[in-house]
């Protein structure tokens, strides 16, 4: 998993510039962090739980996002545009 920090510095070595980067689902990152503590260390998800968490997590969350995003959540994301130089440096002549 990437933070933004992580997720901007491996857009910028790829050859791009960083528009704009947030996190979204702040909830579901934080209800994740106590589903594994409390039932599952290895975070896996049972399936059947989904549909309940796209209906009564997910639409909070991305309301609540609008004063967390900048901090933290469950997804990082990032909009990104290549730098007018291409960005990586071209491969020397002849090699």
């Amino acid at each position: 998993r990437y933070d933004r920090a992580g997720l901007s510095a491996l857009a910028e070595k790829a050859g791009f510039e960083v528009v704009w980067s947030s996190y979204s689902d702040s909830l579901g990152g934080l209800l994740s962090v106590v589903y594994k503590w409390m039932n599952n260390p290895k975070g896996e998800i049972n399936p059947r739980y989904l549909p309940w968490f796209d209906r009564f997590v997910y639409p909070p969350s991305l309301w609540l996002d609008r004063w967390t995003a900048k901090w933290f959540g469950k997804n990082a994301m990032a909009v990104l545009r290549p730098r007018p130089s291409g960005g990586v440096s071209p491969a020397p002549s002849g090699v």
